[in-house]
């Protein structure tokens, strides 16, 4: 008798243990909360706080926070919208950003020379990192354009506001505003020359043939046509030295010029570096190579462009034949 009421007793435990369960499991959400698991750090410095975003950065916060030093505090974190999906963290010190799915790529502010924000024709919006090339997409502008405040108190420039549209039509979209004068995107890239006759190349004239020809604006695409007008300009350049007779200019030009290195700073700013070095060393240069410019960019960006063959990468080494005539030195 004793040992069936021992029995009665312990199944009547039981009973109660899982109705306790039961209750519990169902009081309980039938998902996590966006934040849950999250790294404090991280979440504190979302730009954009829902799901997708969370999701995201769970996926990738063990690499990032790897990146992260002692000391570094985070200051905006954004993941892009559909396209590529990368997650962008801006911290006290240098720009992350994962790269696919499988790395974290780190920028210390001396290479960054600048942001943009604009609209692609598509709707969204997108934030141009000038330096490192990368370009990230968003959903509002609100969010690119919080993303490039934050990068541009990183670089130590001060807070930009918003402008009107800049002149000619570029991707981001003319009709994007633009950094002021005296913010990070206003500062002249490395190796130009504010007053030069030739405006800078990097970013407005890539852009602009990129937007003129349908070609999508990314960092592939600017790279291609960097080299493609690195070869123009150096078709030039090497007739101008046979003209003017100066071997050590030539050298000089040479050894500086011949390749773009795997440096990718220098490879974007080589362009502009190869016309501050022709204006300042061949005499009566200064004209030919302002028309020259001015040419290349209305052959690339015209109907018998040779960018409208291919399709939506621009292959490298696409430069076979000068694009534009010779014009020798103006005495």
């Amino acid at each position: 008798m004793l040992s069936l009421l021992l029995v009665f007793a312990l199944a009547g435990v039981l009973w109660l243990v899982v109705a306790a369960a039961r209750k519990m499991w169902s009081a309980a959400p039938a998902t996590a909360s966006p934040g849950t698991g999250l790294d404090p750090r991280l979440r504190r410095a979302m730009l954009v706080d829902d799901a997708r975003q969370t999701r995201l950065l769970l996926e990738w916060q063990e690499e990032l926070l790897e990146y992260v030093r002692p000391g570094e505090r985070i200051t905006a974190v954004a993941a892009e919208e559909k396209v590529g999906s990368r997650v962008v963290v801006v911290t006290s010190r240098r720009l992350l950003a994962t790269d696919g799915r499988s790395d974290v790529q780190a920028y210390e502010p001396e290479r960054i020379s600048g942001t943009r924000i604009g609209r692609l024709p598509g709707g969204n919006a997108v934030t141009s990192v000038d330096g490192p090339g990368k370009v990230f997409r968003f959903a509002d502008l609100s969010t690119a354009d919080a993303l490039a405040l934050a990068i541009d108190r990183l670089v130590g420039g001060p807070a930009p506001a918003k402008l009107t549209a800049p002149t000619g039509p570029a991707t981001p979209s003319a009709s994007a505003p633009e950094r002021p004068p005296g913010g990070t995107a206003a500062r002249v890239s490395a190796g130009a020359v504010p007053s030069r006759d030739v405006p800078a190349l990097l970013p407005g004239f890539y852009r602009r043939v990129l937007f003129e020809t349908g070609m999508p604006d990314n960092p592939g695409n600017t790279v291609a046509l960097i080299e493609l007008v690195h070869s123009e300009l150096y078709f030039h350049a090497a007739l101008w030295f046979d003209m003017t007779d100066d071997p050590a200019a030539r050298r000089e030009f040479d050894a500086r010029f011949s390749r773009g290195g795997p440096d990718p700073d220098r490879l974007i700013h080589l362009p502009d570096d190869m016309v501050d070095f022709l204006r300042a060393r061949v005499p009566g240069g200064r004209a030919p190579l302002r028309d020259i410019v001015r040419e290349l960019e209305q052959v690339l960006s015209g109907p018998d462009s040779p960018l409208h063959g291919c399709e939506a990468s621009i292959p490298a080494d696409l430069w076979s034949e000068p694009l534009v005539p010779p014009r020798p030195p103006r005495a």
